[in-house]
């Protein structure tokens, strides 16, 4: 703060007596400037120091957050871990899985050659019986004309015998010389 007696004069001699008040003025003032100046430096490193505190407390609990990332970060590896031996053991399901398809496609496939087999069995025995059912009809037929034929021939058999016994019971019995035994 100026006081007024800090104001340069143009007369340098007047001035002259006055320069030691005026010397020892400036020093009081920049003694109070520089205690001023100390006070707010201290109040300044005071509140730095506060800071520098929070920034402890902080980088604290910064370190106390890296702990529990890190332990999230273990235990996301353990399951990252069990993930791997999951897929592992998935994997190895789906290859025995594969393994069973191929056995039920072949067993499928044996099915349908079996499956083609009573077809074909069948076709044949239809055929086959077929072919009996017409050479059955084919041999009964040629039996009862051979039945026909000889029942004709029967018949006319009969007539002769019917005829030849008519014709032997109407003769006297012939006598052959030898006598009869009794």
């Amino acid at each position: 703060m100026d006081d007024g007696r800090l104001a340069v004069k143009s007369d340098m001699s007047a001035n002259l007596d006055a320069l030691p008040e005026r010397v020892e003025l400036i020093e009081r003032k920049l003694d109070a400037l520089s205690m001023s100046v100390d006070r707010r430096f201290e109040e300044v490193n005071r509140r730095f120091d506060e800071v520098d505190k929070r920034f402890d407390e902080v980088d604290k609990r910064f370190d106390e957050v890296d702990k529990r990332f890190d332990e999230v970060d273990r235990r996301f590896a353990d399951v990252d871990r069990r993930f791997a031996e999951v897929d592992k053991r998935f994997a190895e399901v789906d290859k025995r899985f594969d393994e069973v398809d191929k056995r039920f496609n072949e067993v499928d496939k044996r099915f349908n050659e079996v499956t083609q087999a009573f077809v074909e069995q069948r076709q044949y025995t239809e055929f086959a019986y077929a072919q009996l059912e017409r050479r059955m009809v084919d041999g009964f037929g040629r039996l009862e004309q051979m039945r026909a034929i000889d029942s004709a021939r029967l018949e006319r058999l009969e007539r002769k015998l019917d005829q030849f016994i008519e014709s032997q019971s109407r003769r006297p019995p012939r006598s052959t010389g030898r006598p009869k035994k009794h």
